[in-house]
C-alpha cells in the first residue's frame, strides 16, 4: 500500500488532534498523581502504555543507536517533553509561561533488531 503525503495543513491538524488526546490522557492521570499513585503525569501515561504491552520506550534515534529499526508506519506514543520557556525570565516564574512540547516515543512492540 502506498502512503499518501499529508499537506502542511493536514500535518498541523493531526498534531493538534494528537496533542489534545495527550492533554485528555494527562487529565485522567493527574488525579492519580494528586493522590500519590504516580510521581508525575508522564509516569502515569507510561503505565497506561505498559498495560497495553509497551514496556520499553525510546525515541527513534535511541532505538537506532541500540541496533533496532522502528517498523515503517508505526504510530509514535506521546508523552510530555521538558518544558521550555516561552519568554526570557526567571526560573520561578508562573508555570503558565512554559511551553510543554510533545515527545514522540516508540515501544518494544514497534521495533525489530537490525
Amino acid at each position: 500500500m502506498e502512503a499518501t503525503k499529508l499537506t502542511k495543513e493536514q500535518k498541523k491538524a493531526r498534531f493538534i488532534e494528537r496533542r489534545k488526546a495527550l492533554i485528555a490522557l494527562s487529565k485522567q492521570v493527574k488525579e492519580l498523581v494528586e493522590v500519590g499513585v504516580y510521581e508525575g503525569v508522564n509516569e502515569g501515561i507510561k503505565a497506561i502504555y505498559a498495560d497495553e504491552g509497551h514496556t520499553e520506550l525510546n525515541t527513534y534515534k535511541g532505538w537506532k543507536a541500540n541496533g533496532y529499526q522502528v517498523a515503517k508506519g508505526s504510530e509514535a506514543l506521546l508523552i510530555w517533553g521538558s518544558p521550555r520557556k516561552t519568554e526570557q525570565g526567571e526560573e520561578d516564574e508562573d508555570p503558565a509561561t512554559k511551553f510543554w512540547p510533545v515527545c514522540y516515543l516508540f515501544s518494544n512492540l514497534q521495533v525489530s533488531e537490525v
